[in-house]
């Protein structure tokens, strides 16, 4: 602990000395929380682990991901960003190379243009969440306001990703492929903190329930049938797969090229 290369950098001491304490918290949902007491107490760098610093200060964000002249980019981190072997790769946890493919491919529905377009669509969800409102104002009903925030933006990300919404403003709840997203999230931050462990990971893997296993393929049967349906539906619509469906043939040949590295 003392003659470590970052032994000079200030944090708790159960942090400094062992994984453990990074792997509780976070597995508890509480890091990012417990994060920000520590850094108001030590600093704007704090040992959160034996070999991991955070960082707080604005400066740091280009230092750490920003791209610098003759110098390679930081990579970023498979524990974190691919906790699950085979799992397919995305915009989120590409190579540098790849991402910059993938980011080409999906700038157009972040356009100036294709917002502008967007938002007769994003107001319509916003009115329709109105209406609703209303109709528990009238009802006399208590409704949690954010609970709706929630559904009108699953809405608007459904109609913009997938060309139809996941009808949950209709509903009022929150569509089962939704779910099935938190539930992964969860899982995933475990996955993330057993990754430093790998021998117990590998052993909790082996022993996920057929019922997990069954819901993970079912929620990526809906993905793929949702995309399918978007791509069936007519060419120049704004939302954020117009640019990739313009571009299918070179995204394919990017699929290939990342099945093969795999």
């Amino acid at each position: 602990m003392f003659f470590h290369p970052l032994s000079r950098f200030p944090g708790p001491l159960e942090h400094k000395i062992s994984r453990l304490a990074y792997v509780y918290r976070s597995a508890r949902g509480t890091l990012p929380f417990d994060m920000l007491e520590m850094h108001k107490r030590y600093g704007n760098i704090v040992r959160i682990a034996p070999d991991e610093l955070a960082f707080s200060h604005p400066d740091a964000w280009q230092d750490i991901t920003g791209h610098q002249k003759g110098k390679p980019e930081f990579s970023k981190a498979n524990w974190f960003y691919r906790p699950v072997d085979g799992e397919p790769s995305h915009v989120v946890n590409e190579s540098r190379e790849q991402h910059g493919r993938l980011r080409r491919q999906l700038a157009h529905g972040f356009s100036e243009k294709a917002m502008r377009e967007q938002e007769p669509m994003i107001r319509a969800y916003v009115d329709m969440l109105l209406d609703r409102l209303h109709e528990f104002c009238e009802s006399g009903n208590p409704v949690v306001l954010s609970d709706w925030y929630n559904y009108t933006t699953f809405d608007i990300i459904g109609d913009l990703a997938f060309g139809e919404p996941f009808g949950c403003l209709q509903g009022s709840n929150l569509d089962d492929w939704i779910k099935g997203i938190f539930d992964a999230g969860r899982v995933g931050i475990i996955l993330q903190a057993l990754s430093f462990y790998p021998l117990v990971k590998r052993m909790l893997l082996s022993m996920v329930p057929a019922s997990m296993k069954e819901a993970h393929e079912k929620h990526k049967k809906l993905t793929k049938q949702k995309m399918v349906r978007r791509m069936e539906k007519e060419e120049g619509r704004p939302d954020l797969m117009e640019g990739l469906l313009r571009k299918r043939e070179e995204l394919v040949s990017f699929q290939l090229y990342a099945k093969n590295d795999n």
